[in-house]
């Protein structure tokens, strides 16, 4: 057996008052750019929110709540010692 849930009862007093509550939350639309952040967040797995509600999360769960750049790490600009050693130039003579 079920029952109604208490947030739905607290739409209205009678049956047909929270029907008609109900049909209104729902008739609202969301919008393109709010349905492709949903879809978004569901396929990264990352929380739906602004900048500091996702650090907060980050903080609270330890787990990652920004997105990386994709591909493998950029190589460092730094060369090894070799390159510049002069033992290691070729001789011109």
């Amino acid at each position: 057996m079920w029952c109604a849930h208490p947030e739905y009862l607290a739409l209205g007093q009678t049956s047909q008052s929270r029907q008609s509550a109900y049909r209104k939350l729902l008739a609202d639309h969301l919008s393109n750019e709010q349905v492709t952040e949903i879809r978004h967040t569901i396929n990264t797995g990352l929380v739906l929110g602004n900048e500091r509600f996702r650090t907060e999360a980050e903080h609270l769960t330890g787990q990652r709540q920004h997105q990386l750049k994709r591909g493998p790490k950029p190589k460092t600009t730094t060369s090894p010692s070799f390159y510049s050693d002069p033992k290691y130039l070729p001789q011109i003579f």
